[in-house]
């Protein structure tokens, strides 16, 4: 089984498969918002919300369970500050 989002023209695609199954996508319906890609040293996204409360996205890389989608990120159209943490 395998579960993958994917940057889609105007929001996220999900891909779905199985092991004996069909592969399903699905263009999930964005409220609004952009996409952001983060740099190649970004291990998390804090992110500002225009309301002042902050949530962290997490940006994965490798080949592992995880690590199967791209590292692009959508933001909610709330979002008004990116900063990216980086590895240690």
């Amino acid at each position: 089984r395998s579960l993958v989002c994917l940057r889609g023209a105007e929001g996220q695609v999900l891909v779905a498969a199985e092991n004996q199954g069909a592969t399903r996508a699905y263009e999930l319906a964005a409220a609004g918002g952009r996409w952001y890609q983060p740099g190649a040293g970004a291990a998390r996204l804090l992110l500002t919300h225009m309301d002042g409360h902050q949530s962290v996205k997490e940006c994965y890389y490798g080949s592992g369970f995880l690590s199967q989608s791209s590292r692009n990120v959508w933001l909610a159209e709330t979002v008004v500050e990116v900063e990216e943490v980086a590895f240690k």
